[in-house]
């Protein structure tokens, strides 16, 4: 049995939670709760906790939020999240990193990689328990302090005790290992000789910042600095090191003096191995960039889009293609989620467009014929549950130019809006649910008129979650805007919604890919 460790769930999906509750109890956690939203999760949290799982697309308060809150409590190190999300990539992951999270896990989750990941932060969280354990029972002599040292040898973080002012005293075998040195040849030199200089002014300001030893406990409660670190080892090769210090006052013959414990863990395979996904993913958006078809401008009507990716790769795409002289297929997709698996699914759906729109002329088929491949890409029984979450939202729009008319269905996607010569507003929003969730889905569609002079604005959630109010405010918010463009060039409409600082509410999140596409009939 597996030593209990209290390990907390936040997911709004009851389903999910209970799916992650499954695997852990299974395992041998025992001691594993789950709450349905972030507020929650705050009321019930305590010093037992050993780890939260974090959801991060939730209402209310997201994760990101939600983790800024603990962290005004708890450091990464006294209670670890493991952020539990579709936005598996390095773009979007940055603000759970940067909000404190200690690692993720991608959905729809592994469960191999889901308890590799979960066992390894609660082994780290042990050994910082540990570790915490040993600073605070540091007594008030030299021989109790062999005895601390004794202990901290036996870790594997590398560990350097040094004055004020940086120069070592002490350091374990670990940390020997890391710079190349033995503590013979480092005692009383300054360790920041070995920092890299763009670093070393920067962790200097960060110490003068905080050692004022009339604000130093003797029982430090949590670092004072946590910094990557570029460094050089024995052999002048430049290595890049975690680096969390605390200062406490030790008591060494009745004289109260200021130390400085440096935990240092070398991490240049995991920053290189991050450098080069980024720089992967570059590459994949801008691949996935041009996929998107330019601007159509032709005499009868105009077609523009407008993409802006919360993160590095993006899960929403359009697309338009002219079937004949007077017909034109313009569709709008949100696949569920963010980052690299969405990205996946989409592109997957977009290599399937051209031969579709140009083959079947019903909006209805076409969107059967997307349900179809969709519930088949997910078929093996492998993989039916793990990825039984992916679904995507759509607008598929049949425009007939010589007979003014515009056929199409929505597939649970916010409501396009048509303008009819700036004096009628129709509401695209007749349609089916989500492509892929149904294997045998409902289907409606409709017919509009849509003469010369009209506009036609698609656009996806992410655009709404700019303005202010919720969404029913926001659609009329939305309309008014579109109102006020009429008869204007698709520039001016695009710089009043996304440009124009009065119609974004305060603080707005850009957490969701932002889509728009504009059609103006000639």
């Amino acid at each position: 049995m597996i030593k209990a460790m209290k390990i907390l769930i936040v997911d709004d999906s009851k389903a999910n939670a209970l799916l992650l509750l499954k695997y852990l109890q299974v395992e041998g956690y025992s001691d594993v709760s789950y709450v349905l939203s972030a507020l929650e999760a705050l009321d019930v949290l305590n010093k037992s906790l050993d780890l939260i799982l974090m959801d991060v697309m939730m209402p209310e308060m997201d994760g990101i939020e939600a983790v800024q809150q603990v962290r005004k409590s708890y450091n990464p190190q006294q209670l670890p999240i493991v952020m539990v999300t579709a936005a598996d990539q390095v773009g979007y992951l940055k603000s759970a990193f940067d909000a404190g999270a200690n690692d993720y896990v991608s959905k729809p989750v592994n469960r191999v990689e889901f308890l590799a990941r979960v066992k390894n932060t609660l082994d780290l969280k042990r050994q910082y328990d540990r570790r915490v354990h040993y600073e605070r029972i540091l007594e008030n002599t030299l021989e109790e302090q062999r005895v601390q040292i004794t202990a901290m040898e036996t870790t594997s973080s590398g560990i350097i005790i040094a004055d004020h002012v940086c120069h070592v005293e002490w350091m374990n075998h670990a940390a020997e290992e890391l710079l190349g040195y033995t503590l013979e040849e480092l005692l009383s030199t300054n360790l920041m000789e070995h920092f890299a200089e763009q670093d070393r002014l920067r962790v200097y300001q960060q110490l003068a910042q905080n050692t004022n030893p009339n604000a130093i406990q003797e029982q430090a409660t949590q670092p004072m600095i946590e910094e990557l670190v570029n460094y050089y080892n024995r052999n002048q090769q430049q290595r890049i090191a975690k680096v969390s210090c605390t200062s406490l006052l030790v008591t060494v013959h009745k004289q109260k003096l200021q130390k400085l414990v440096l935990v240092v863990h070398d991490v240049t395979e995991q920053e290189s191995q991050r450098i080069q996904l980024e720089n992967e993913l570059e590459l994949a958006k801008q691949i996935q960039k041009n996929l998107l078809p330019a601007p159509m401008d032709q005499k009868d009507i105009q077609i523009n889009g407008y993409i802006e990716v919360s993160n590095r790769l993006s899960g929403d795409f359009y697309y338009w293609h002219q079937i004949s002289e007077s017909q034109y297929g313009v569709i709008i997709i949100d696949v569920m989620g963010h980052g690299v698996s969405s990205s996946l699914v989409g592109m997957t759906i977009r290599s399937l467009l051209p031969g579709i729109i140009s083959r079947i002329k019903s909006p209805t088929e076409v969107m059967l014929e997307l349900n179809r491949h969709m519930i088949s890409l997910y078929q093996s029984k492998a993989y039916i549950f793990a990825c039984m979450d992916y679904y995507f939202t759509a607008i598929y729009v049949l425009i007939d130019t010589e007979k003014d008319m515009v056929r199409y269905v929505n597939s649970g996607h916010p409501v396009g809006i048509l303008v009819e010569n700036c004096k009628k507003f129709i509401k695209l929003d007749t349609g089916s649910p989500p492509i892929g969730l149904l294997s045998q889905l409902p289907m409606k569609e409709a017919q509009l008129s849509f003469p010369k002079g009209s506009r036609l604005v698609l656009y996806s959630d992410g655009l709404l979650a700019l303005l202010p109010q919720n969404y029913k405010w926001q659609i009329g918010i939305l309309t008014a805007l579109i109102q006020k463009s009429c008869g204007k060039p698709y520039g001016e409409l695009l710089d009043s919604i996304l440009r124009n600082p009065e119609n974004i509410k305060e603080n707005a999140s850009r957490d969701d890919d932002i889509t728009l596409v504009v059609i103006d009939r000639k």
